[in-house]
This record gives C-alpha cells, structure tokens and sequence, in this order.
C-alpha cells in the first residue's frame, strides 16, 4: 500500500490573515473557526468582513478546493487540527484568520476532497493531539511538523471513488438530520394549529395561574464526596432537547449519605424545569419524566411541578413550554446577571391557557405518534453516522471494496483550483486587476439575437424554469394536478419535472446553508411553505392554500388519497419511505 507525507500532497500553505475593522471599500470575508464545523463543512452565516491589504487579498484569498486547518484552539476533549473544504458560495472573496492556515492541495498527487477526508479522519481519532501544545489555555498546532506525517493514499481514481462514497453517506446523514427537523417543526406547527399563540390567545381560552393546578419542589443538593445510598438523578445535562422521558436507564446515578424523603422521588407525568445554569438558553427548559416504580430524583438546579387537576395534561404543558412566546413571557420575568435563576413564584404566577382536556389528550397521541417516528429517525441516523465512521476507518486502512463505484461526472473531473491568474496593478486604481478578465464593449440587439440562436439546439425541447413562472401559474398547475388528491414533495418535483418538462429549483437546508444566496431564488419549497395554513398564521400566498399533514404508513393514521400515477410508486416503497409530508388542497 502506498503512504504519503500531507506536505508532498500540497502545492502551498498559505497563513491567515486578521487586517483591520471593517472599511467598507475593499473588505473582504475572513473565514474564522467559529465556522468552522465538525463535518468539514463552512458555516457561512455568520461570516466577518475585514479590511485587508490588496496584495495580501491577492496573495492569501480561498479558491474551490482549498483545505482551512485550525492552527489554535481546540478543547479538553477535542484536539486542534479541525479542517473545512472551501467552496465559493457566491463568487466573493474570502480569507482566512490567522488562527488557521490554508493547505491548497495538489490535484495531480491528491484529489482534494479526499484530502480533506483524511485529515478529517485524522482529527477524529486523535492523531492531531500529540502535534500541539498549549500557550495560555490555548492548544497550538504544530503545523509543520504535522504536515510531515503519512496518509494512506491510493491512486487518484480511488481517492475519487472514496470521496464520493463518503460524500454520498454524508447528504444521507443531512437528509435524516432534515427528516428530523422537520419533525419537530411539525410538532409545533401542530400545538399551534390545535391552540393558538399561547400568549395572544387568539382563541379565547380561559387561563388561569399554573399554582392552582399543582405543587412545586426545588430539587436535591448533594456533595460529589457523599457516600451512601445509591439512586439515580435527572440533572440539567439529561434535558438536551428531549421533550419527555420513559426510560430511566440511561441516567446517572448519585451517591448520597442519607436517603431522600418521597417528595425528592419523580412520578409518571411529572414536569421538570431548569432553575438555574451557566447558560441562560437552558433556564426555563422543561421535560415530562415517567420513571414508573423505579426512584429517580432530580438535581438541585431543576424544579419539579407535579399536576393535581385533571384540567391539565402533562405532555400539552410540556409543548406550552417549548413555546417560544411563552417561554419568553416566563424568562422577562427572571432574575440574575451572569446566571439567570427561576423560581416556584415565578413558574406559579404564570398564566396558562386551558383548553377542552379532551383536546389536549388529542394533542397528546399526535405527540406520541410523530415522537415515535423522531425515535425511528434517530435511529436511522446513528447508523448512518456508524456506517460512515466504519468506511472511514476501512477507506484509510485500505480496505475498501471499490470495485463497484462508478464515479459521477462531479467526482471524474478536477477542477483546476490552482491556476491563480497572473495579477498586474493599474497604474491608475489600487483595485486587483486579472489578465483573463477584459471588458468588452455592450452587443447590439442584433448580435444577441444571433447569439441565443447559436446556442439553441432544435432537437433539445426547451424547459422552462420555475424562475420563469408566476406564482398565480405555479398555483394552477398544482390544482389542475392535484385538487383531489394528497400529494408529497417527492411527487410535485416528478409532476413538474417528468409531466410539465420544467426544471426545479429544490434546494435543501443544508444547501441553503452552504450556499445562503439560494434563498433569494424562486424555489419550490419556500412557494409550497408560503401556501401552508393554519390558525395561527396568514396564508402567505394569494394564489394556493395547501394543508400540511404527516402520515404514517405502519399505523395509516388517515385516509391518504393519491391519483393513479402517484399510487403506482407509491404502492412500491416500504412502510418507512411511505411515511412522511404530505400536502393537501384546501378549497
């Protein structure tokens, strides 16, 4: 097997540069490592402009392809090293800070991306820890002396192949992580819709104070020296972004000298609230618990609220308090500087609105429902996750079956990121000039007119685009299509696409971060959204007004209408790929 030095891979390492506080004239975005992400990937929304000099602009600026590496920083348990892959997200120009370096690959010995997922591999299991040091709390990168160790490097055909393998488990794994969003997304959407803004009440549901309902108790402070009795504890580190917990075996345990009293232990439907942390996003968070027979207390930094009426559910409570507007209603009423505290007063002087309880145990079975489906996600997606660190591990061990990868167009070709062209000063302007870019002088009308000829091809059927298209058009040829029938997202892209020739502008929400100039086009998601009703907020398209509904197809939760040609792929797929969105047009 063939080993190679990072450094005889590279064609160029090229420092950071920090420069001074914006200008306006002649900034230019510097990438931090606070965009930088786990995955490889830049976080592109919230990027610093700075002003720079020209010819270190010039010098220094990303182009496709380049390798950003933190050179300082890191944590405890996470190593310096992180790496991102740079991809222009708008055509501008970018650099980097100086607590990171650009390692510009050479695509004759390397293909880029594969690069990049070496060194990610690197990085996570480790192999950067024993190359830094640490100054001031802050772990340094010994770059140089890193660069010279050795990566497994196939030929470039098989880095290719490696990269798409790799690339293909990554959008799998985004795809899942949107699958999830848009779950919880519909779990809100769904309180909404059933009851209003909690705070305007639009519905005019009577309201009355949380402490008429039920009792609260601080929870229970230990020692980490006690020893004694062992019991286990929800504490603030369990919340996460869980809305409720059934099972109790994956919390902690404590140790305490004397045994705590019964009002210390948590019971089915019980609420729990973060009274206090370090960070103030936690406070306020709640979770339903249901331990059954088994004794779990909670830590001192929470507070228990235990339902004594049957005029409240606990798991609508719960939703009323990942509420937005209502959590922030609660937390306007909080104290403290660094840490802001809760209190029973506080949490029991609160207004809360009261729906029908058969509503809200009606809210509570779709909460299960799509819940359930979240959990088949998660697990969905840890074994995307393990798949990919398990062909990681066997790609840069070179055990690999690559056999049956065919490579995509996108993988086949290197682009050439290195061909920096020549660069001269004006005599006349300070501003960067390159020899490829002239300026031509404006065509005539006549000139254009045999240009779009030139490009048309007689045998190719024209595609219209949906930036092409008016809203009011869009709005009918989904009526036409589909006035009777549900429909999914999957289906409307394959309507437009397959039946009406036209081409899609689709983007994902791992696109649109990547990319966030995408939002400004005419895409069929956000078209679909604006066309979403509920009760809680105005139709935004004039045109179409669609119902959004989750269907599970292992429970048939509904009566899914589909036209014949939709049912005919339908019918092909399995309970897990039937289930999901679907939209339905309301007259």
């Amino acid at each position: 097997m063939n080993y190679s030095s990072i450094v005889d891979l590279i064609n160029d390492k090229i420092s950071g540069e920090w420069g001074k506080p914006s200008e306006k004239d002649n900034d230019v975005f510097v990438i931090r490592t606070t965009n930088f992400t786990n995955s490889g990937k830049i976080n592109f929304s919230d990027i610093v402009k700075r002003n720079i000099d020209e010819n270190k602009v010039f010098k220094k600026h990303l182009v496709d392809g380049d390798i950003i590496i933190e050179k300082s920083g890191g944590t405890p348990n996470k190593p310096v090293g992180r790496v991102v892959y740079f991809e222009d997200p708008a055509n501008g120009t970018y650099l980097t800070n100086n607590f990171t370096a650009i390692l510009r690959p050479n695509p004759n010995k390397a293909f880029p991306k594969y690069l990049l997922y070496a060194l990610l591999n690197n990085h996570l299991r480790g192999k950067t820890f024993r190359f830094q040091n640490k100054t001031t709390g802050i772990a340094n990168l010994k770059l140089d002396n890193y660069l010279k160790t050795k990566i497994f490097l196939p030929k470039l055909e098989d880095q290719k192949r490696i990269a798409q393998v790799l690339t293909d488990c990554e959008e799998l794994i985004a795809k899942r992580k949107e699958s999830i969003a848009l779950l919880d997304e519909l779990l809100k959407s769904t309180f909404l819709e059933m009851f209003g803004d909690p705070v305007k009440n639009e519905k005019g549901w009577k309201t009355k104070r949380l402490n008429r309902f039920g009792n609260f108790k601080n929870g229970l402070n230990f020692s980490k020296n006690e020893k004694g009795h062992i019991i286990k504890s929800l504490g603030v580190s369990e919340f996460k972004s869980l809305s409720t917990i059934y099972k109790t075996e994956s919390l902690p345990t404590i140790s305490v000298f004397k045994y705590p009293s019964k009002d210390y232990f948590l019971k089915n439907g019980d609420l729990v609230f973060v009274r206090s942390n370090g960070n103030k996003k936690l406070v306020g968070r709640c979770i339903a618990i249901y331990p059954n027979d088994e004794n779990v207390t909670f830590s001192g930094f929470c507070i228990r609220f235990r339902l004594k009426s049957e005029k409240l559910n606990s798991i609508y409570l719960t939703y009323l308090f990942k509420n937005e507007n209502f959590k922030n209603r609660m937390l306007s009423k909080g104290r403290g500087a660094n840490i802001t505290n809760l209190n029973q007063t506080i949490l029991g002087n609160l207004e809360v609105v009261l729906p029908p309880i058969d509503m809200q145990k009606d809210f509570e079975l779709k909460v299960h429902k799509i819940e359930d489906l979240i959990k088949l996600q998660k697990e969905h997606l840890k074994q995307l996750q393990n798949l990919y660190g398990r062909l990681g591990q066997d790609a840069f061990k070179g055990e690999l079956d690559l056999s049956k990868v065919v490579l995509r167009e996108e993988f086949s070709i290197i682009k050439e990121v290195n061909n920096i062209p020549e660069v001269h000063k004006s005599e006349e302007q300070s501003k960067i000039v390159y020899q490829d870019k002239i300026t031509l002088p404006p065509i005539t009308d006549e000139e254009a007119e045999d240009i779009k000829w030139e490009k048309f091809d007689p045998d190719k059927p024209l595609k219209l685009r949906i930036e092409d298209v008016s809203s009011e058009f869009l709005a009918g040829l989904i009526k036409e299509r589909f006035r009777k029938h549900h429909f999914s997202m999957e289906m409307l892209v394959k309507c437009f696409e397959e039946e009406h020739k036209m081409e899609i502008s689709y983007y994902s929400s791992e696109q649109l971060k990547k990319k966030p100039y995408l939002h400004e086009r005419q895409d069929l998601k956000k078209f679909i959204f604006s066309a979403i009703t509920s009760s809680n907020q105005s139709n935004l398209n004039p045109f179409l007004k669609l119902e959004q509904v989750f269907y599970d197809a292992q429970k048939e939760n509904f009566d899914l209408k589909l036209s014949a040609r939709d049912y005919k792929v339908f019918k092909e797929k399995d309970a897990y790929q039937r289930s999901g969105i679907y939209f339905k047009i309301v007259e």
